[in-house]
């Protein structure tokens, strides 16, 4: 396979609290952006509050889902990657080429916003 590697950085982990929210929040993220990419390692460097790394784990990206299985309040791979598909359709068939727009997908997290820019306003 390719010899791809994504490099990610979070706060150390020090309490059971941080543990859940790295696993519900960083690593969903890490998953599915390393995934979708056909990434099949991360490398996450814990950093300190000063910004310095504390430690290295490397992390295989199709081993993260068992991380958080069967958790409480935990992510699941299939709706994720259902979410994911159903909005990139939508995308396709709403948006025009040669067209800028902005996704926010903001609190409380129940729907996804689409508005077309001035492509100006991305250089």
């Amino acid at each position: 396979g390719r010899g791809y590697v994504e490099l990610k950085t979070s706060r150390v982990i020090e309490h059971p609290r941080q543990r859940e929210n790295f696993e519900r929040n960083k690593l969903l993220k890490f998953w599915i952006q390393s995934f979708l990419g056909g990434v099949p390692q991360i490398c996450c460097g814990f950093r300190d509050d000063y910004g310095e790394i504390q430690e290295v784990q490397m992390i295989k990206t199709l081993e993260i889902p068992r991380m958080v299985r069967g958790k409480r309040n935990m992510w699941d791979p299939a709706t994720c990657l259902d979410f994911t598909s159903r909005l990139l359709e939508s995308i396709r068939t709403v948006t025009q080429e040669s067209k800028a727009y902005q996704l926010n997908y903001a609190p409380p997290f129940t729907h996804v916003t689409m508005h077309e820019v001035d492509s100006r306003q991305l250089d």
